[in-house]
């Protein structure tokens, strides 16, 4: 990364929404302290003054950005990557993270022969490889064997969720429900290992994990982890939310989502649950209101969400009652009728930040 491309992007993320003053004050003065460590040629220096920002729960994308290309000029690969890597988990619905973080991770690994065979980075590699080759058993046996060295074992838990979440998928649910649990354990090791310096998307992706497993409770309690850790996701609040509205806490998860909607107005997702909220409240104006938001807000993209609203819609409209977020997921998961989907046809689903994950509104 050289001096104009360090200028151009913190350019980018001063000017972002999301800030308030006085952090882009903070970011201003790093601007510089950067600049002027990088004119020196000093990565060491660059290194430690992100690494302390990081600390402090300051989790921007671009920091990892710059602490990736600052170990990447040391010739360090494996912390290079792995920076680009965790800024990437902490920031994954972030444009920023998908246009350039990625695009890095994928630089160092399609050249990755030119790693040490025997170096993690590499290993990981293969079994990322066979992850997507969907060659799962054999991603599974190089993982375990990854595992035992003890190394970055918050990006392995993660991988390892992934893995068994597809093992067994084309069988029955038990199946995939039981290794969901092998994952599980694995987790709770992490965590336990990593203590205080077990990083935030780890509890998001643990969460994600109990989510689908259909503990919502257990669930909950990690997305709030999640929430207190990282203020710069957006659907980990979200998420909180959707579990209190599968354990029946509708009020609590009411506000949660009005919170999400008044802080992001063109949140489509949020006004979905929200809409469910208050249908589950009975509070049926209201729940049409929310609904029609999403229908608005989603006429070109999004569509998945907007077919829910639809469908929802219908269902208020009847004047039925909102019995379980199980019931709530299979009204989401019928058809519209062939009148309805004929008067619009459907448009090619554009991936926006709100549908990143979409897992809540209906299970997978």
């Amino acid at each position: 990364m050289n001096l104009k491309q360090i200028v151009f992007i913190f350019y980018i993320i001063l000017t972002m929404p999301f800030l308030q003053a006085d952090e882009s004050q903070a970011l201003n003065e790093n601007v510089q302290k950067i600049l002027k460590l990088k004119e020196a040629n000093d990565y060491d220096g660059m290194i430690t003054l992100i690494k302390e920002e990081i600390k402090k729960g300051n989790l921007y994308a671009i920091y990892f950005d710059i602490l990736g290309a600052a170990y990447d000029a040391k010739k360090e690969k494996e912390e290079a990557y792995l920076s680009y890597l965790k800024g990437y988990f902490y920031n994954p619905s972030l444009e920023y993270s998908r246009n350039n973080l990625v695009k890095k991770m994928n630089y160092i690994e399609n050249r990755k022969e030119e790693l040490e065979k025997e170096s993690w980075l590499y290993k990981y590699f293969i079994v990322k490889k066979l992850f997507d080759d969907n060659n799962l058993d054999e991603a599974d046996n190089k993982l375990t064997l990854l595992m035992s060295e003890g190394k970055n074992l918050d990006i392995l838990c993660i991988i390892n969720k992934d893995i068994r979440s597809l093992k067994g998928a084309p069988k029955e649910s038990r199946a995939v429900i039981s290794n969901l649990a092998a994952a599980e354990s694995y987790f709770n090791k992490v965590i336990a290992e990593m203590g205080d310096n077990c990083p935030e998307y780890v509890f998001y992706e643990y969460g994600d994990l109990l989510f689908k497993s259909e503990k919502f409770s257990l669930a909950h309690g990690n997305f709030q982890k999640s929430v207190l850790k990282n203020k710069l996701r957006k659907d980990n609040k979200l998420k909180a939310g959707a579990c209190l509205l599968y354990t029946k806490d509708f009020v609590e998860a009411k506000n949660i989502f009005l919170e999400c909607v008044t802080k992001s107005p063109d949140y489509a997702e949020a006004h979905l649950y929200l809409g469910f909220s208050h249908w589950a409240l009975k509070e049926s104006d209201k729940a049409l209101k929310a609904f029609s938001k999403v229908i608005e807000l989603c006429q070109t993209s999004n569509t998945g969400f907007r077919d829910k609203a639809r469908k929802a819609m219908e269902v208020v409209r009847k004047g039925d009652l909102f019995l379980t977020p199980n019931d709530m997921n299979k009204i989401m998961a019928s058809k519209l009728p062939a009148k309805e989907t004929k008067t619009e046809p459907a448009k090619p689903e554009v991936k926006k930040e709100e549908d990143a994950n979409e897992k809540p509104a209906e299970q997978q």
